[in-house]
């Protein structure tokens, strides 16, 4: 019962975000970002989280900064530890 309470107050907090699709301008951020040599270890569905984000100037939540940090400009936010 606890796991379903939580879930369904999971589902009620994210029904609230906005949904924010890839475009033209994350498409070109992500060209960008995967011809930065130095970012080369960050796997194909990270680096696309992450031009979505520059692409559309938000604040990536995630917890793995040491990870993201190495993308310059990326606003980052860690609101678990």
């Amino acid at each position: 019962m606890k796991a379903q309470k939580l879930f369904c107050r999971s589902e009620v907090l994210l029904n609230q975000l906005p949904v924010i699709l890839i475009d033209g301008d994350a498409a070109n951020q992500f060209d960008r970002l995967r011809s930065v040599s130095k970012i080369q270890k960050i796997g194909r569905a990270d680096l696309l989280i992450a031009s979505i984000a520059l692409a559309n100037q938000a604040r990536l939540v995630t917890r793995n900064l040491r990870h993201f940090r190495q993308i310059s400009h990326l606003s980052l936010e860690n609101w678990v530890d």
